[in-house]
């Protein structure tokens, strides 16, 4: 009923013409200048273009399937800006004839099963928008496309690798995924002048002369504002002193790489360069009272996740006062207690940590349930405990004390309460790992019983019968 109205104002307002493969809009027989080809109707079949509609005009296309299982008429769309057939099925299906859309802008591609880009497409001189994701069946870009001279955002999957000459993308702000980047491609970076968002994934084999040739490139883009590393770096601590200069950085993800060995210079530098950081995923090795408030003082954070592997010292958290999104994970068995008025926008909280954890009343947190009721604005929460060296039954007040807690918060947050392992019916004074342990014992057990029982009632034989009754014969 929406899609209806929507479609009825449009053709009312002139904002669209759509073809839905039984009738026009009713701007058949003038000029068209935004043009919706849809079927709605699944037991209509493909109609050609009303041959009563002056396509000539035509600015945008937007294809939805099946409607693109008829060829386009590319040669008549002679000023065409904008064409989208992200979501149509293409596949093997030829884009011949798209060289000549020479005022086209915007070729939008995703998810369209193409195996390959057309050579003529380096025709499209005008072409700033190449949207080729999702295409699980196009391996490499042809090198064509660094012709392409206004070119200012070039988005495929993370499988598609590039090839060199990277460089001469001058005009180029949007850059993403990169995959496997050989040495060429990375010192090519710093040639980029314009680049705004880069997204970046590098092999797990990696040289150290690769990551320094990054690191490199990386001090010279000055205004990149998104930036997603992935790979695996031996040290995130290369990065150094490589983004203190980037003042316009607004989201910085690194991605199932190496951790730095601490809370990097370039955020705790004052005063902070990061007054735009609005989302923060990082990894660090030992996690400091300290840093918590450096990152808690972050004006403008808004999603914060941070992976720690050694804790020092009890942690406080307050600040992150624009931060709706919080995720920390920290085994280390030490407590981790929210502060009156932290995290006053939070709505989803995920914590991980591992026991014991004591209960701290000098900050009051009484009862494990980390000061969740002092979070004002929470709606989810996601704990995480790991429980080595206590029993079940230590492992069991510790998930009912939580529970308790979050039952009692004044916003009733869903929650989810994960112990691991996970607790089984065992002794409370048996330990959680030797539980698991058993638990393992006893499905091995139940397979081997199941597997016996098999081959008396059946008669089954095995591979290794097979082949001795072959060599009887």
């Amino acid at each position: 009923m929406i899609l209806d109205l929507l479609c009825s104002l449009s053709r009312e307002g002139s904002l669209v013409t759509i073809f839905d493969g039984v009738m026009a809009s009713e701007s058949s027989g003038s000029k068209v200048r935004r043009l919706s080809l849809q079927n709605r109707k699944e037991d209509h079949q493909t109609t050609p273009l009303d041959s009563s509609m002056d396509v000539s005009g035509v600015r945008s296309i937007s294809i939805f399937e099946p409607q693109i299982r008829q060829q386009l008429p590319f040669s008549s769309f002679v000023v065409l800006r904008v064409l989208v057939l992200s979501g149509c099925y293409i596949g093997g299906n030829s884009l011949s004839g798209i060289g000549n859309l020479f005022h086209l802008r915007y070729l939008g591609l995703a998810d369209t099963d193409i195996c390959e880009l057309p050579a003529e497409m380096e025709k499209l001189q005008f072409l700033q928008v190449l949207d080729a994701r999702y295409n699980r069946n196009l391996k490499e870009l042809p090198s064509s496309i660094y012709r392409l001279g206004k070119l200012m955002c070039l988005q495929v999957d993370n499988l598609v690798r590039l090839p060199d000459g990277l460089g001469n993308l001058a005009s180029i702000e949007v850059l993403k995924e990169i995959r496997g980047a050989s040495l060429n491609i990375v010192q090519e970076l710093e040639k980029l002048s314009k680049l705004r968002e880069l997204k970046i994934y590098f092999e797990y084999n990696m040289s150290i002369e690769l990551e320094k040739a990054f690191v490199k490139s990386l001090s010279n883009l000055h205004n990149i504002e998104i930036l997603t590393i992935s790979g695996s770096f031996q040290s995130m601590d290369i990065l150094g002193q490589s983004l203190t200069s980037h003042r316009r950085l607004r989201i910085f993800e690194s991605v199932k790489v190496g951790k730095f060995s601490s809370l990097p210079a370039w955020i705790k530098s004052s005063p902070s360069p990061l007054s735009r950081l609005s989302e923060l995923h990082i990894a660090v090795e030992v996690l400091q009272q300290d840093d918590l408030q450096i990152l808690g003082r972050l004006p403008a954070l808004r999603s914060f996740r941070i992976k720690s592997t050694h804790q020092s010292e009890k942690l406080l958290i307050g600040g992150f006062r624009c931060t709706t999104d919080f995720f920390l994970f920290c085994l280390f068995p030490l407590p981790v207690m929210f502060q009156p008025g932290a995290l006053p926008m939070a709505q989803k909280v995920q914590i991980t940590f591992g026991t014991p954890m004591e209960e701290d009343h000098d900050h009051g947190n009484v009862g494990f349930d980390m000061g969740l009721a002092n979070l004002s604005s929470l709606q989810e929460v996601n704990v995480a405990v790991y429980c080595h060296g206590i029993t079940v039954g230590e492992a069991r007040m510790v998930e009912a004390k939580l529970t308790q807690a979050l039952h009692d918060h004044h916003n009733h947050p869903r929650f989810k309460i994960d112990i691991q392992p996970p607790i089984s019916d065992e002794s409370t004074k048996t330990h959680l790992h030797m539980c698991s342990f058993i638990t393992k014992f006893r499905v091995c057990m139940y397979h081997f019983v199941i597997v016996i029982w098999l081959h008396s009632k059946f008669h089954i034989i095995s591979i290794d019968d097979v082949a001795d009754e072959d060599i009887m014969e």
